[in-house]
């Protein structure tokens, strides 16, 4: 396969992946490619503090305010929780999108709707 090849693939998903995992992975570089412009920019994804509940959105079109601003539950409807895949998590996602199954991971992601404050529900 060559990046041609993979230029004209769908896209199954769009994630952070850290640095490490080109290094221990055994994947194969095929080269590079130019950025399709509706990938220029990174995809809108929500971020639930841990401490209290709060649900923001986090993209960097929000780079005033550390990348973050206020949301409500229902503007979460459909996004991903921000994050950073580790190798094994990534090799899991992409065997559940290939077999039509839910990731796991990403159900620990989920919104915890109980601890959502009333004024963002």
């Amino acid at each position: 396969m060559n990046p041609a090849d993979v230029d004209a693939l769908s896209v199954a998903f769009r994630i952070f992946v850290h640095k490490s995992v080109p290094k221990e992975s055994d994947w194969q570089l095929l080269g590079n490619s130019v950025v399709r412009p509706e990938f220029e920019t990174t995809a809108l994804r929500f971020k639930q503090d841990i401490g209290i509940g709060r649900l923001s959105f986090y993209h960097e079109s929000f780079s005033a305010t550390h990348f973050e601003k206020e949301t409500t539950l229902a503007e979460c409807a459909g996004l991903e929780n921000v994050a950073v895949w580790e190798l094994n998590h990534v090799m899991d996602r992409l065997v559940a999108h290939f077999r039509g199954e839910q990731c796991k991971w990403l159900l620990t992601l989920a919104i915890n709707q109980s601890r959502v404050p009333e004024d963002q529900k």
